[in-house]
Order: structure tokens, then sequence, then C-alpha cells
């Protein structure tokens, strides 16, 4: 019976132990699911209930990896996030360049004639506006075209007079030719015409139809007398002849006088057009040597025809002064240079084996950082890639407009340029200063309202400029903490550290 007895308590006891261990078990393997379920929640990006901001932090019940910050810790670390959102990445290279001139802004001020100089009006660092005077030189050439100016200008005025009087001459033998032709008595002509201007022909025209007309009185007279017998025929005959020689001469020197007249018209009108072209040619040359044009030229003693007069092309400023006063110059040196600089050129060589792969349009903005200017980034735009390989480099020159209305770049100056290479593409990024390591991982602070934010672990792509590509870890829509990520990484190892 004791035995029996002993068998039945020791199986009371093992029953007992393996019902408390399958409870055991079932709790361990509860707790094993709800923290794999809160990883799996945490994870997804989906909010997650903490305690209220407004509670005691020191004793609230936060996971971890979750940051919740106090209003004065939010405005003293200036916690600023981002969206997470597909962005266009395009990989970049970064090559090394110079700042130069802008060739459209920058000029070589060189004389257009051997002479003297008389006066600089300027010097090394002054500004100078469109048209101002810079220097004043004295040239033989100068003094010759402005002579041929003039002399040009006085021909065409003598040849327009000449054409206005031939046109006028010519107009009023027409209207007197046709008043010939009329019954107008001699007086009422000559009364019409007389402050009217004929030329020449004025007494060959009025003679010769005065002769005609005389003629014809004879003839007439004639005629009666020869059949009363007064006179012969033979009279008659001659008078008779008379009249028509005068009236053939009469006809053939209106054809001939309105040939002359119309003729000597279209010759002074030709040499007025020819008088013309020659006073542009003239004004053309002076302009070219002056750079300027110069609308009257003062024909007067004492004025100096042989002075130039170089004035600014364009607002400038002076990078150069290569004259001083009563140097002597030759034609093609250089007096002086300008550049306005308020944009510029960047200028990057381009290997052989990166032709391929640069991607860019005429226009497209490019960074550029300068080393002499560490905290600063300036935009430039692509302005054109050349198409000539140099043989010292084996390299094309791809050339950029900066704007330097500041004034910070100079010509000479060290630059890096970002060079967009193959195509763009779209992928989730973060800002890189989101981005932290700790123990060789890589993770963002997520935000889940505006004081709670958790570690979120991810991997990441390509780095391009500002931005990290990432494979995993963060979805769209999501915002994740760019200002204030290191504070906030700083606080939350502080917190693991206390604990």
């Amino acid at each position: 019976m004791s035995t029996t007895k002993s068998i039945r308590n020791s199986r009371g006891h093992l029953s007992r132990f393996a019902t408390k261990c399958v409870s055991i078990a079932w709790v361990l393997i509860l707790l094993a699911g709800g923290a794999f379920a809160f990883y799996r929640f945490s994870n997804s990006g989906l909010p997650v209930n903490f305690p209220d901001s407004t509670g005691d932090l020191q004793t609230a019940d936060v996971p971890a990896d979750v940051v919740k910050l106090t209003d004065n810790k939010l405005r003293a670390a200036a916690i600023s996030t981002e969206t997470v959102k597909d962005r266009s990445l395009q990989d970049v290279r970064v090559i090394a360049g110079r700042i130069r001139y802008n060739d459209a802004t920058h000029v070589d001020v060189k004389a257009p004639t051997a002479g003297t100089v008389i006066k600089m009006f300027v010097k090394t660092g002054d500004k100078v506006l469109q048209g101002q005077p810079l220097v004043i030189v004295n040239s033989q050439e100068i003094g010759r075209a402005r002579a041929d100016v003039l002399k040009h200008e006085s021909e065409l005025s003598l040849a327009q007079h000449r054409e206005k009087w031939q046109g006028q001459v010519a107009r009023n033998l027409k209207d007197l030719l046709a008043r010939l032709n009329g019954t107008d008595q001699v007086d009422d002509i000559e009364k019409d015409f007389s402050n009217r201007p004929l030329g020449t022909y004025r007494d060959t025209v009025l003679s010769s139809w005065l002769n005609l007309k005389l003629a014809n009185q004879l003839q007439q007279q004639a005629e009666p007398l020869a059949a009363s017998g007064a006179i012969s025929k033979r009279t008659l005959l001659e008078r008779v002849n008379v009249q028509r020689v005068a009236e053939a001469e009469f006809h053939g020197i209106k054809e001939q006088v309105a040939f002359d007249a119309k003729q000597l018209w279209d010759q002074a009108n030709i040499d007025a057009i020819d008088a013309q072209r020659r006073l542009q040619i003239s004004r053309q040359h002076l302009y070219t040597l002056l750079g300027y044009e110069e609308a009257v030229i003062h024909d007067s003693p004492g004025t100096p025809l042989s002075q130039l007069e170089i004035r600014a092309p364009f607002d400038a400023t002076v990078e150069n002064r290569l004259m001083s006063n009563s140097e002597r110059v030759k034609s093609g040196e250089s007096l002086l240079v300008l550049a306005d600089t308020s944009t510029l050129y960047v200028a990057v060589d381009i290997r052989e084996r990166d032709w391929h792969d640069i991607h860019f349009q005429p226009g497209q903005e490019l960074t550029v950082t300068v080393p002499a200017l560490p905290h600063m980034k300036f935009t430039a735009k692509a302005h054109y890639m050349g198409r000539e390989v140099m043989s010292i480099s084996n390299a094309v020159p791809l050339v950029a407009v900066i704007d330097n209305a500041a004034g910070l770049l100079r010509p000479g100056m060290f630059v890096r340029v970002e060079i967009p290479v193959g195509a763009a593409r779209m992928a989730v990024a973060v800002p890189r200063q989101s981005l932290l390591r700790h123990e060789n991982k890589q993770f963002v602070f997520v935000a889940y309202d505006d004081q709670t934010f958790r570690r979120v672990d991810v991997e990441t792509g390509q780095t391009i400029r500002d931005w990290v590509e990432v494979t995993s870890g963060v979805q769209t829509g999501q915002r994740v903490v760019s200002n204030g990520a290191f504070q906030m990484k700083s606080s939350l190892l502080l917190e693991g550290e206390e604990e």
C-alpha cells in the first residue's frame, strides 16, 4: 500500500510539474510572438502608441529606439524634417577647372592707327560706362579720313544742287515746248517764263520759234501778192521753202533740246547717287577707325581733325592700362584691357574617357565649388562643349557661364565643377545629413509626430550631391529628420547609457 501511494504521489508531482512547464512555454511563446510582432510593426513605418509627450519622460515606458523630445529640446536642436519621396538622381563627376573672362565682355582695346597718346582718362581698376572717353590719340590717318568725309559731303551737296537745277530746267523746257505748239503770243510766253530757269535752251528754242513764226507770216503775205501778179511765183516758192526749212529746224531743235535736257537731268541724278555712295564709304572708313559714329565733323580753324577719341564699347572695368601720356603707338598696339566681370566663364577639360558619359544640355545648371570660398556653392549654366581636341591635354573644353554680380569670383581662380554623368533615374532618397551611423549600422530618425522620433535602420545605394539613395527601411511619404539628426542620435545614445 505504501508503495502504491508513493507512486501515486510521484505521478501527481510530475503532472503538476508538466502543467507548469507547459504554462511557462506558452508564456515564452506569447512573449516571443509579441516581440516579433512589435519588431515587424515598428519597421513597417506605422505609428506606435507612445506615452503622452506631456508626461514624465524619465518614467514613461518609451522603447529604446525612440526619442521623445520636449518643446524646449526641439527648439534648442532646431529639428526639421524632410518628406521621403522619389527623386530624380543622376550621377556626377567632379572635374577641376578655372574661372576665365567671358569672351563676349572681354576686350583688348587697340590703337586702330599709328599715332601719339595725347591723354589717358582712366587707370587700372576704374569702372567705365558705355560711350565714356578712354584715351585720345593723335593720328594723321584720322585727319585724312575726316578730310575725306568733309570733301565728299561738299561733293554730294554740289551734285544734289546740280541735279535739282537740271530737273527744273527739264520740266520748264517741257512746259515751254508745249506752249510753243499753241497760239500764245510771244510777249505772253516770255512773261510767263521770265523767272523760270531754262538754261541755254531759252535763246535756242525761242529764236528758232520766232524764225518759224516770221517765215509763216512772209509766206502768208506772199500768197495773195503772187495771185495778183505783184510778185513772181519764184518769190512765192522761195518764201514757202524758207517757211518749211524754219519749221523743220524748229522741230529738230525741240527734239534735241528735250533729249539733251532729260539726259543731263539723268546724269546729274547719277552723279548725286555716286556722291552719296562715296560719302558713305568715307564715313564707314572713319567709323572703323574711331569705333563709333561721328555725326558731325566741326570743320573750323583750330579744330583738331587728326585727334581720335577712343570710347568704351560697354559698361566695364579697366583690367589693365598699358600706355601713358605722350607715348607713341603702332597700329594694332594694345592701349588697355576692358572687361565686364558680372558674368564669367567656368572652363573644364573633358578627357577622352568621359566624352560619351557626359550628359548635359545648353543652359543646364551645374554646381561649382571654389576652394578659396569653402562655405559657398555657385551655380553655372552650361554654355557649350568644344569640338576640337586640344593636342596638349587630349581633352575638349566644357564652358559654362557663372553669375558674378557680387564680385566674389576672379579670373584664374581654381574651381571644382559637378558634371552630370549617365542618365537620370528615379529613386527613393533622403538628405545626406539625415543618414547616421552607429556600430556599422546606418539609420535615420522617422517622425511620428512633432515630438516623437524612432530610429530606423536602412540600406543605402548611391550618394549623389546632397541626397542618399535608400533601398530599404523607409517608404515614400514618411518624414525623416534632416536638421538636428546628429543631436538626436547623441540624445538616444545618452539615454541608453543611463539605463
